[in-house]
């Protein structure tokens, strides 16, 4: 008895060892998966945020070499508008004339035109702010006055000169600056298209680079105020040469004058005593070349002015010109503003990309701080599992002890388990097996059982169709009949035709006869109408003959068509009426064999039944063919007989007329 109890105590004992062991165990595998999961996972999500700081890297290295490109082309455009500033500082200062600094060193060294006036020169020498005035002296003599007249006209156009070609210099330059803006608002368009790529740009670089753009609005908008404000001085400056052109005439009108009041002083002095008219006739010879030389200078004068007026027209091109460079820079202007609004809609778009980068940027800042705090949890988590299984395995120790004297009782209760394990499997798999089997037999039973509707509404249908041909047959008599109507309607017509001939060459006989016995005396007439009449009865035989063998061929070839689609109608009917008990025999056969086949060999039977049912429907399609040849046959048999009757009534017109 103690030692049947003992043995229970043990078995007991392993039983719960074997409970409480199972699960410690199923947790710790659970626990370590679940581990191994989450590390895994962080592991990925570091490496995708590892993946995402260098992508931010390289976007951020774009952007400093983009910015760079940027602040380069900036101080590009900065330092020419500051060359324009100064330019135009330069003008204000010079309003008579362009500045020296501005033109280049070749075409200082070597200028375009040079002075007419051997008086003065013009190069090297820096020149007044105001053009000198021609002065004329009262102890200078007229030939002198009149060098210093011609002199000064000399250098008036000399000046003029000088003045189109700076006006022609300052035009190329400016169109030069022009150029050079145009390109490099392009280049910063460009450069802004190529930012605005970039989907994230630091933050102090954006605002270092809105800065930029806005000292650049500011400079373009004071060199618009400057602009406007040395348009009256442009407007002046030609003006200057009109000024000079004024001035010279008034000197020539003046110079016109003085010969004029030398003829007046003449005339007071004849009335002076006859003591001095010797003197004054001699001085008045002495002024006959003057007027001749003041006439000439008159005329030089009136030339000199038209040139003049030419050369004062040029300016007012220019001022056109400067016009138009003007509206020009103004459409800059316009351009440079929508670039302004362009910055400004991409540094909301910046700012707007900064703050999805600050967000990605918490966003894995949060992860990194999720992954280390779930990676503390797991450690204690790990911690406590390992003492666990180190507590589980002092248990299991003592408890090996207690099993040493159950394990031999437990290896014949597994063994024992294990053979009515197998036994019990080999039983499910033949139960499986068997019923598998039924399974399969029940599914070709209703297979069979479709197959064999499927039979018998193809049998019907044959059936049908053959009750189809049947009717089919009967109406192809039926038209036969009506055929066989119509040649006997022809022949009675041709009948007719014959005795209606007769008749008409009986009533010519007569009329002959009897015009030989009135007529007497004229036999040439009645020899003539007897030949005529030969002729018309020889021509009326002829015809006669030719239609009567004309009608002969058609009738014989009607009837023999007629006859043959006959013969073939019956052979068709004979051959149906002969093989309709054959099918019906076959069809009974059939339904005989399926069911003797189907209780033995249900897929042998099928495809027996499947090939005999494609030869049915193979003979129901050539039978169907042989149908619609004879449908053929016979309306191209009606069509024949329309024409023939057709003609035949022709025929009968033509010999009636």
């Amino acid at each position: 008895m103690w030692q049947k109890s003992g043995g229970g105590r043990t078995t007991h004992l392993q039983s719960r060892c074997r409970s409480s062991s199972v699960p410690l165990s199923n947790d710790l595998s659970h626990r370590l998966q679940m581990l191994t999961g989450t590390l895994e996972a962080t592991s990925l999500n570091l490496c995708d945020a590892d993946d995402m700081l260098g992508q931010y890297q390289a976007h951020t290295t774009d952007q400093a070499e983009a910015m760079a490109q940027l602040r380069v082309s900036l101080e590009e455009s900065i330092q020419q508008l500051r060359y324009q500033r100064a330019s135009q500082r330069g003008q204000k200062f010079h309003p008579s004339s362009l500045s020296s600094y501005e033109f280049d060193k070749p075409a200082r060294a070597q200028p375009q035109c040079r002075s007419t006036s051997p008086l003065r020169e013009c190069h090297g020498v820096t020149r007044p702010k105001r053009l000198q005035a021609v002065h004329f002296s009262n102890g200078c003599t007229p030939h002198t006055q009149i060098q210093s007249v011609y002199h000064s006209l000399q250098d008036l156009s000399s000046d003029q000169l000088r003045l189109a070609n700076d006006f022609e210099q300052e035009i190329e330059r400016r169109t030069r600056i022009e150029l050079d803006t145009q390109q490099s608002l392009r280049e910063l368009s460009d450069m802004v298209r190529m930012s605005g790529v970039t989907d994230e740009v630091p933050s102090a670089d954006l605002e270092k680079y809105e800065q930029q753009q806005l000292e650049m609005l500011q400079q373009l908008k004071k060199h618009g105020h400057k602009q406007q404000q040395t348009e009256p001085q442009r407007a002046v400056q030609p003006k200057r040469p009109i000024q000079v052109c004024h001035k010279a005439e008034e000197q020539i009108v003046k110079q016109g004058q003085r010969p004029m009041d030398a003829e007046g002083e003449v005339m007071q002095l004849s009335e002076v005593p006859s003591a001095d008219v010797v003197m004054y006739e001699q001085q008045l010879q002495m002024l006959q070349p003057l007027k001749k030389k003041e006439g000439l200078c008159e005329e030089h004068g009136h030339k000199q002015q038209q040139t003049e007026l030419r050369q004062a027209a040029q300016p007012s091109r220019l001022i056109q010109v400067n016009h138009e460079a003007e509206e020009q820079m103004v459409k800059q202007g316009q351009r440079l503003i929508d670039v302004e609004h362009e910055v400004i809609r991409l540094s909301a778009y910046l700012s707007k990309a900064e703050e999805q980068l600050a967000n990605t940027e918490k966003k894995c800042e949060e992860l990194k701080m999720k992954a280390r705090a779930a990676l503390r949890q797991w450690k204690t988590r790990c911690l406590a599992a390992e003492e666990l299984s180190g507590q589980n395995a002092r248990d299991a120790e003592a408890a090996r002890s207690q099993l040493g004297a159950a394990a031999q009782q437990a290896e014949t209760l597994r063994q024992e388990l294990a053979l009515a394990a197998t036994w019990r499997k080999t039983q499910n798999e033949e139960g499986q097996r068997l019923e598998f089997a039924l399974q399969m037999t029940f599914k070709r039973a209703e297979e069979l059982d479709i197959e064999m509707r499927d039979l018998r509404k193809s049998t019907r249908k044959q059936d049908l169709i053959l009750g189809h041909c049947e009717s089919k047959i009967v109406c192809l008599e039926a038209e036969r009949q009506k055929l066989q109507d119509e040649v006997t309607r022809l022949e009675l017509e041709h009948r007719c035709k014959n005795d209606e001939l007769a008749k008409i060459i009986d009533i010519t006989k007569r009329r002959a006869e009897e015009a030989e016995g009135k007529v007497t005396f004229a036999r040439k007439e009645t020899c003539r109408l007897k030949e005529e009449v030969t002729k018309l009865m020889i021509q009326l035989e002829k015809e006669r003959q030719f239609q009567e063998q004309k009608e002969t061929d058609g009738q014989y070839s009607t009837g023999k068509m007629i006859r043959q689609q006959e013969e073939k109608a019956q052979n068709l009917i004979n051959r149906t009426l002969s093989e309709k008990p054959s099918l019906e025999d076959t069809v009974q056969a059939l339904k005989v064999v399926a069911e003797s086949k189907r209780q033995v060999e249900p897929c042998r039977w099928l495809a027996e039944t499947k090939a005999r049912l494609q030869w049915l429907c193979g003979e129901s399609r050539e039978r169907q063919h042989r149908e619609d040849q004879l449908r053929c046959q016979l309306h191209h048999c009606r069509k024949q007989l329309h024409d023939i009757t057709y003609r035949m009534e022709a025929e009968r017109q033509q010999t009636i007329e």
